[in-house]
């Protein structure tokens, strides 16, 4: 249940990034650098560095596409497109399907790398009862089932 409450966390992180700038505690570097990596961790269980980058450049593709078809800034496109991707699949995440945590997963990497922040309600309620770290176990734990079971095939 712990589990699926941080799934949640992270999906409702998502569904609202960036859309609340109010003024609230951030998670310390350690914890949004622990969960960048423990996202990392998971991308490279679950896909090839070639898919990673055909990711990124389509993401970016469609960041810059937004910007010019909407005039927002980059910080605003990446809001709308996260918004929109998250009203699509809120429901496979909270099931936890791969192919949406991946996903949920090079959004968090994206948004640390771009130094863009969690929204201040989600970065409040990650810290409460050590969320953040119970995701970041979540993530390592998946991406080592996943990463044994190469091994055993290969």
């Amino acid at each position: 249940m712990k589990t699926a409450l941080a799934v949640s966390l992270l999906c409702a992180s998502l569904v609202t990034v960036l859309m609340a700038k109010e003024d609230v505690q951030k998670p310390s570097a350690t914890e949004w650098d622990r969960l960048k990596e423990a996202a990392t961790t998971y991308i490279a269980a679950h896909s090839g560095q070639k898919d990673s980058d055909a990711w990124t450049n389509k993401f970016k593709s469609r960041v810059e596409s937004r910007m010019e078809s909407s005039k927002l800034g980059q910080d605003e496109a990446v809001q709308s497109l996260v918004f929109d991707w998250m009203s699509d699949n809120e429901k496979f995440l909270r099931e936890k399907q791969s192919k949406a945590m991946l996903e949920a997963c090079r959004i968090m990497v994206w948004l640390h790398e771009h130094k863009l922040e969690l929204p201040g309600l989600i970065r409040n309620e990650l810290q409460k009862e050590n969320k953040m770290a119970k995701l970041s176990e979540y993530l390592v734990a998946q991406a080592t089932l996943v990463a044994d079971a190469k091994r055993k095939v290969n």
